[in-house]
């Protein structure tokens, strides 16, 4: 007896081992609805269900669980073909800069100047660098530092501007010769350098040092 499809009853929501008739090469065969499924599933819905955390790398493009995972070259044009293990030996420790260990550096290191902007009170955030530079236009406070941590040292270039002869005076965190006995700048020349070094005790106690006049 002859039914059409149409004529079936519905089915319920196929768990997915049901089986259903494909022809293949002109010969009618069999397979389930799970396969059918994962022919029509998309890349990107591919990609959801199988994540990273389910593949096996085999060393080539199958994925077999009857396969023992090998070594992946990282190989190719724009690749040396060198194995993990071997790159983690190349690259080791000690040719990187750390924060937690003792190292030797065995070349410069350099931090460059930060330029400050000159005001009635110069403001200076400690965090910035560790070599500053201000160029006088007139009298000024060099203010507390902002940022200031314990064990922090920084050097400060006092530059002479225009006409020259501007004094320069500090905030009340800083201590020390150059305070207690007010730096005089007053006497310098247009250009002239004067530098500071500073060291935080605290954030709010810096010793400050005159080097004396640099040109």
């Amino acid at each position: 007896m002859t039914v059409k499809i149409s004529a079936l009853p519905s089915a319920t929501t196929p768990a997915g081992t049901e089986l259903v008739p494909v022809v293949q090469g002109g010969v009618t065969s069999q397979t389930t609805v799970d396969a059918i499924a994962l022919k029509s599933k998309t890349l990107a819905e591919l990609n959801t269900q199988v994540s990273d955390a389910t593949l096996i790398d085999t060393g080539d493009s199958r994925l077999s669980d009857s396969r023992a995972p090998t070594a992946h070259a990282l190989g190719g044009s724009l690749h040396s073909a060198d194995t993990l293990a071997n790159l983690n030996t190349k690259v080791s420790d000690a040719t990187l800069a750390r924060t937690d260990a003792t190292q030797t550096f065995t070349g410069a290191q350099q931090t460059g100047v930060t330029t400050l902007t000159y005001g009635a009170t110069i403001a200076i955030d400690a965090s910035l660098n560790n070599a500053f530079q201000v160029t006088l236009t007139a009298a000024g406070i060099l203010g507390n530092p902002s940022n200031a941590v314990q064990g922090m040292s920084w050097t400060v270039e006092a530059i002479q501007g225009g006409a020259g002869l501007f004094a320069l005076t500090f905030g009340t965190n800083y201590v020390g010769p150059a305070v207690t006995e007010p730096l005089d700048t007053s006497a310098d020349t247009t250009g002239q350098i004067r530098v500071l070094t500073c060291y935080a005790h605290s954030a709010t106690k810096i010793s400050v040092v005159d080097m004396g006049e640099a040109v």
